[in-house]
């Protein structure tokens, strides 16, 4: 037997195909206006930088145009506040509770209003106020507290002011409007006060997650949330396959190939809320075909099958007498095999694909002892007992003992490396040898073990 390199292809065999709290706003007391009689800007203080997270999913933060509660202490008003993620308007409508003095110095009737704006619950920080007023002439009320003349006989305006801030949220908001008269001395029970809490934001919530390593499907999910308000958090961790858990970390391990969706909802100290969701690919090692089942071939190309192993045809059942099968190879899905006889015919069943044998290209020996495939089923190599390896569609042919000048008679086997550079042989008495990027390992001899009969090798 001699090496041949790649044989052109030509059929020999047989081919099956497959089967088929609101704060208080407080009044500026009478005296205090009357000392003050002059612009008085309110201190507005705000506390420390919030911390802002990487958000991972939807969030739901405070908006502008959310209202909440206010209050006006004289039925005759009203107003309303609409809250930002860093501001707050209050609009209201001020009702004079006396006549305008209409540009007369007089004390019984309204002159002029004295003006004051603040935020309450809040430490540290820089915040502003701006706000204006309109009317028929129109009243300007300018930004934090101001003394201003009235024009005209207006006694109802419409006002609207706007906080703003840096730092943690402020628990409250208001506005003093104190009528004076035409002297600027205070009127008694005059107050007219605007305001209302400013509810905290909620948590914002994100997460991360990150696969196991060497544990296909478990993953490990670590939540990122954050509260504006720096308030504690819980977190509640759900998944589409049902899984659930509680804490900062989750570990969960999904059981099939697909895609999941994991979805955190984080709740603060004080009750607010908020989710994030993620879809979650997971991809498991797949078992191949017939892992839980094995083929048994005869010399005269019999198949039994037993497990999960399925038929795909034999040469008896085919009309086909040999005697002289020496080798059985199946494809990578499982779906197929081949049969190769001594003298290098070969047979393929289901999807196994047939690129030519010994006998189709006119070669005549009768010593070949295995077959093997090429990683997409596109070629195969045989092997003799003498070493000679033939290669058929894309298996390269790499090497083989006769061409080496080696001579042996008791090759039993060959095996492929798993990029198919390069296979092995194996001798009855242990012996290997290598070829392409095949790696010499080892062998029986070379270890001092002697023996005859094995009869196959089998990479992993």
């Amino acid at each position: 037997m001699h090496p041949r390199t790649t044989v052109t292809s030509m059929k020999h065999g047989l081919r099956r195909s497959r089967p088929g709290t609101r704060r208080g706003v407080t009044a500026l007391g009478s005296a205090a206006l009357m000392l003050s009689m002059a612009v008085v800007v309110a201190s507005v203080l705000v506390a420390s930088p919030t911390a802002q997270a990487a958000k991972l999913g939807r969030a739901k933060v405070s908006r502008p145009g959310v209202l909440t509660s206010c209050t006006a202490t004289l039925g005759v008003d009203g107003c309303t506040i609409a809250t930002g993620t860093n501001s707050a308007t209050i609009n209201y409508t001020l009702t004079l509770l006396h006549p305008s003095c209409n540009g007369i110095d007089t004390s019984g009737c309204v002159g002029s209003v004295f003006t004051q704006s603040f935020l309450g619950g809040l430490l540290s920080g820089t915040s502003t106020v701006a706000g204006s007023c309109h009317g028929s002439p129109p009243w300007t009320f300018a930004t934090a507290s101001n003394f201003s003349p009235l024009l005209g006989l207006e006694t109802t305006v419409s006002c609207s002011t706007t906080f703003s801030w840096s730092g943690e949220y402020p628990t409250s908001v208001g506005i003093n409007v104190i009528e004076l008269n035409g002297q600027a001395i205070t009127i008694a029970n005059s107050d007219h006060q605007f305001g209302g809490p400013i509810p905290p934001p909620p948590p914002v919530a994100s997460f991360t997650y990150a696969a196991v390593p060497g544990q296909p499907g478990a993953y490990v999910f670590t939540s990122t949330s954050a509260s504006p308000t720096n308030l504690a958090l819980s977190e509640a961790w759900t998944s589409s396959d049902g899984g659930t858990g509680t804490g900062v970390t989750w570990s969960h391990t999904f059981e099939s190939s697909t895609t999941y969706t994991v979805t955190l909802e984080v709740t603060d100290s004080a009750s607010n809320s908020d989710s994030a969701s993620q879809n979650v690919t997971v991809t498991l090692p797949t078992t191949p075909p017939g892992n839980s089942g094995y083929l048994i071939t005869g010399s005269d190309g019999s198949v039994y099958t037993f497990g999960s192993a399925t038929p795909r045809g034999d040469l008896p059942a085919s009309g086909v007498r040999v005697n002289n099968i020496k080798g059985l190879a199946v494809t990578a899905d499982q779906a197929g095999y081949w049969m190769v006889g001594a003298d290098g015919g070969v047979f393929a069943f289901g999807d196994a694909g047939f690129v030519g044998s010994l006998p189709g290209a006119g070669i005549r020996v009768s010593n070949v002892v295995g077959i093997v495939p090429t990683a997409d089923g596109a070629g195969y190599w045989m092997v003799g007992a003498d070493g000679g390896v033939f290669a058929f569609g894309d298996a390269g042919f790499v090497g083989s003992l006769p061409s080496a000048g080696i001579r042996v008679s008791n090759v039993v086997g060959i095996a492929a490396t798993a990029d198919h550079g390069g296979y092995w042989m194996v001798g009855a008495d242990g012996g290997v040898f290598a070829f392409g990027d095949a790696a010499l390992l080892g062998s029986l001899p070379g270890n001092r073990i002697h023996v005859s009969n094995i009869v196959a090798i089998t990479s992993t």
